[in-house]
């Protein structure tokens, strides 16, 4: 560490001289005073994404936040302003930053704001995840009016049995005041919060009702992990279900390649195999469960119904493929990039009117998984956010997962909605992983809706 002697009227000169970008501002205090700064070589890259598990979307290929605002914060000062990409991803280029006092600050429109304390010369996170400002139960952005902060942190349960869980922070007054994510490959908790208050820990985990901790007031940052209560069971049992015989309607021959979805709430969720699928059986409370099956060749669609008994494992009944599946979302943008649209193709109506369309994720199609959010799904003009993962062979660790390229508010147009199906088209830039342009995208669509 260094100890500079400055005036606070220079201090962002001295924290981005070696800094060429030109997003960096430059503001003056109205009030300058001197005072002993102590700094530090700090850098860090971040993606900034939408939780899962607590926006109810399920498997949502690509949940990145584009657009966010990033701020590095000290004594009510912006000393750095950046934006997220299009994959969400933010970096802070190494330079330096004051050891006390500096924080960044997250913000996007519809979310709660989040804050990260700068805290030792690395921050322990890859990403960090925001919630959004209509999730029940909480309130309030009291986090973004402080002027000071603390971390805490603590581990939570062994890693490899811990399922992803959602923590997040809440004063007195319901106000969420401060939020962080743990999974499997992380045991540990990491979070900013507000000082001398208060603090009610809450953590959502998958199969399991949320728990409520009061935590106490704190002064300064320390670990919190002997206050979580390790001893709860966040395991959880599946039920098995398989389905083994789909026959054309007609030929009554045999079918393969087929994808195999079921229904959770609002969402469909692709299961990851095409004649066997897991369910935890939290999952199964409400049966029967709803599944649809489409073919690959020939495409044809049935859906059937499984009373099943939670607890149990169940056998789907033989069924006919009558329907022919002619669902697809086909794009191009110039002569580098095109989507071929033979895939089968669903749409998902959310709760607050939002509409998520996906593709089948089939072997025998391109690499690539695709995702459109649309802010509606009536007729006429709609916004929509076009994000398109690539997925790569990974040796012996199996399937990994790139982000490929995304189109952030393409102009959408839906020509039709009977309630079975939803076609439309969209248009816009489209951009790679590294925000380089890629042209303008064409495309359109015909999806069920699940």
């Amino acid at each position: 560490m260094k100890n500079i002697y400055v005036c606070l009227i220079f201090l962002v000169f001295v924290l981005t001289g070696c800094q060429k970008d030109s997003d960096i501002i430059e503001s003056v205090s109205n009030n300058p005073t001197s005072e002993l700064i102590s700094t530090m070589d700090f850098s860090w890259w971040v993606i900034v994404q939408e939780e899962e598990s607590l926006n109810h979307w399920g498997d949502l290929y690509g949940n990145s936040i584009h657009n966010a605002s990033v701020k590095l914060m000290f004594k009510g000062e912006a000393l750095w302003v950046s934006n997220s990409n299009e994959s969400g991803r933010v970096t802070f280029p190494e330079q330096a930053v004051p050891v006390e006092g500096a924080y960044f600050l997250f913000e996007a429109p519809g979310f709660y704001p989040l804050v990260i304390e700068v805290q030792g010369e690395s921050i322990p996170l890859w990403r960090v995840t925001m919630i959004r400002n209509t999730f029940p139960n909480i309130n309030g952005e009291a986090i973004s009016d402080a002027e000071s902060y603390i971390t805490l942190t603590g581990l939570f349960q062994d890693p490899s049995t811990t399922r992803e869980a959602w923590f997040y922070v809440t004063n007195s007054d319901n106000e969420l005041i401060g939020n962080a994510l743990t999974g499997p490959e992380a045991s540990s908790f990491y979070l900013t919060t507000l000082p001398n208050e208060d603090l009610f820990l809450h953590y959502n985990v998958e199969c399991s009702e949320e728990t409520v901790i009061f935590l106490g007031s704190f002064s300064e940052s320390q670990d919190i992990g002997v206050l979580v209560d390790e001893s709860i069971d966040f395991s959880f049992e599946t039920d098995r279900v398989f389905l083994t015989n789909i026959r054309d309607c007609v030929t009554e021959e045999k079918l393969y390649g087929y994808d195999l979805f079921y229904k959770k709430g609002n969402l469909t969720i692709q299961s990851g195999g095409n004649s066997i699928f897991d369910v935890p059986n939290c999952e199964t409370s409400n049966y029967p469960i709803l599944l649809s099956v489409a073919t690959q060749n020939p495409r044809k669609y049935v859906e059937l119904t499984i009373n099943h008994t939670p607890g149990q494992t169940s056998n789907a009944p033989d069924q006919k493929a009558c329907e022919d599946d002619d669902t697809f979302l086909a794009y191009a943008a110039g002569t580098s990039l095109a989507g071929e649209g033979s895939v089968f193709t669903f749409a998902n109506i959310l709760p607050d009117g939002q509409m998520v369309i996906k593709q089948a994720d089939h072997s025998l199609t391109e690499n690539r998984r695709v995702t459109m959010v649309f802010t509606g799904s009536t007729t006429g003009s709609q916004n929509c956010n076009l994000n398109i993962v690539v997925r790569k062979e990974s040796g012996s660790n199996g399937w990994s997962y790139v982000s490929g390229f995304g189109g952030h508010e393409l102009n959408a147009t839906i020509t039709k909605n009977d309630g079975v199906f939803i076609e439309g088209t969209f248009s816009g830039e489209v951009m790679d992983a590294e925000e380089a342009s890629l042209g303008i995208l064409e495309g359109s669509f015909r999806a069920r809706v699940q």
